[in-house]
């Protein structure tokens, strides 16, 4: 065995290993937040940019890896966002669904981009344009559109299939959104 490919094994090892670690440091910045009543969500999330903008080992490897964990779980998440949904429900509020996914594209989302991006003048018109048709969509607000249902909320569940209804509408951008 020649010693460039031990190296490349321990390298490979040492990925793994810091992408478990990282994994567990998710669940853990979870779950110690969520027992002292705060929003895990939010503290993954800063946690994931202080991670993300530190120095470790093997970055490009790990962030591979975490790109395909992200992947996987986005597909199992609309799979099971899938499961929730009831097609004859659906139809009753596509009408009003196809009137807020319209409004949506073309007006909020443009808006309300251009006004968050408006402090910050370096930032060109078509930055600002290009910005108001990508980004988080799909799952995250599914996921919270879930909530409600979940609650009990009276009239919750048609809200969700008008939101879900928007989001297939939305599939053609999303994916190209992601490209």
């Amino acid at each position: 065995m020649k010693l460039g490919n031990q190296k490349n094994e321990d390298n490979g090892l040492a990925t793994a290993m810091i992408s478990i670690l990282l994994i567990a440091l998710v669940f853990l910045t979870f779950t110690l937040t969520t027992l002292c009543q705060g929003n895990g969500y939010l503290a993954v999330y800063l946690v994931g940019m202080i991670i993300g903008n530190s120095t470790i080992p093997l970055k490009l490897s790990v962030t591979k890896f975490m790109n395909g964990i992200t992947w996987l779980a986005q597909i199992v998440v609309f799979i099971m966002l899938g499961l929730l949904v009831n097609p004859h429900e659906m139809l009753v509020v596509a009408p009003v669904s196809i009137l807020i996914g319209a409004f949506m594209i073309i007006v909020g989302r443009p808006v309300s981009v251009f006004l968050c991006l408006a402090p910050f003048k370096k930032v060109t018109g078509k930055a600002r344009a290009f910005a108001s048709w990508v980004g988080l969509r799909g799952a995250v607000p599914i996921i919270f559109a879930t909530y409600p249902v979940i609650a009990d909320v009276p009239g919750a569940s048609q809200i969700f299939n008008k939101y879900l209804r928007k989001i297939n509408e939305q599939m053609p951008a999303i994916y190209c959104g992601n490209l």
